[in-house]
């Protein structure tokens, strides 16, 4: 009798340190899942804020490029202004994209100075460079240049792709071309654009990996003109505009706006054309 009252007691134990196990993580899992809550709501009010400053920014810069003011509108070669919003602090760049070669349109030569002035020896910036014209060409996917590349180019050498076979849609289309590496697009990257639709760059606002392409034979100019704007935005000196009304519509820029705030850096890129028309004032062509 006495060793069954022991059993009985001793199985009410297990039970009851059971239960109380059992109770120990439901409370565990409910704490981690308020945490878990918590911590959710608490980056999407972030994410909230920060698109709220993005937009800010980006809002601010259109405005500033289109003041006309001398002394108050933003330049648009890429050199970098400070602005202020709800308690963030922002670096906010634009670029003019005709300050930039077309990938459609950059003829043959060009190209080649582009990739020799981004590493590439002649022989393969030559290669290379019929190779992107084939990728943007409309011909027969059975012709390619001298030394550019074929469908059965790409087949062989294991793409699972084949060229375009007409114009490039963005300048990361560019990364599918047989022959451009991750770090040789990156270094070509700030000279591009799909935008521009023109033959030739504006060297007033192009970036220096443009400006050293243009002025391959000769870098010192590409430095010269470096140096010259640097000094001009030192005096708050805008860009150098024959007409600010014609570089403020009609022309495509990209916003690069650099956010610090809540002990974070974000980036964002917003590439926007300006269209005059009042109820509709731009267009976003891009946004990461």
């Amino acid at each position: 009798m006495k060793e069954t009252s022991r059993q009985e007691r001793g199985w009410a134990l297990v039970s009851v340190l059971c239960v109380v196990s059992m109770l120990a993580l439901l409370a565990a899992a409910t704490e981690e899942l308020t945490l878990t809550s918590a911590r959710v709501e608490r980056a999407s009010v972030d994410q909230a804020e920060s698109d709220a400053d993005f937009d800010a920014g980006f809002a601010r810069a259109l405005l500033a490029i289109g003041d006309t003011r001398d002394t108050a509108r933003w330049r648009v070669d890429g050199i970098p202004q400070d602005f202020s919003f709800n308690g963030a602090t922002m670096k906010i760049a634009v670029q003019d994209e005709s300050g930039r070669f077309d990938l459609n349109s950059v003829d043959g030569e060009t190209l080649t100075h582009l990739l020799q002035s981004a590493g590439l020896s002649l022989d393969a910036a030559t290669d290379l460079s019929d190779t992107i014209q084939d990728w943007r060409s409309d011909s027969s996917a059975d012709l390619s240049r001298l030394h550019g590349a074929s469908d059965a180019d790409y087949a062989a050498r294991g793409y699972p792709w084949h060229p375009r076979r007409g114009p490039f849609q963005s300048i990361e289309e560019l990364k599918l071309v047989m022959g451009v590496t991750p770090t040789l697009f990156q270094r070509l990257k700030p000279a591009l654009t799909v935008y521009s639709k023109r033959t030739s760059i504006n060297p007033q606002v192009a970036p220096r990996e443009a400006l050293r392409a243009l002025f391959y034979e000769d870098p010192s100019k590409a430095d010269g003109i470096i140096a010259q704007r640097e000094e001009a935005a030192e005096h708050g000196q805008p860009t150098d505009t024959a007409n600010p009304d014609l570089a403020e519509y009609g022309q495509t820029y990209t916003v690069a706006i650099d956010l610090y705030a809540r002990g974070k850096h974000r980036h964002r890129e917003i590439v926007a054309m300006l269209t005059g028309d009042d109820h509709r004032p731009y267009l976003i062509m891009a946004y990461r």
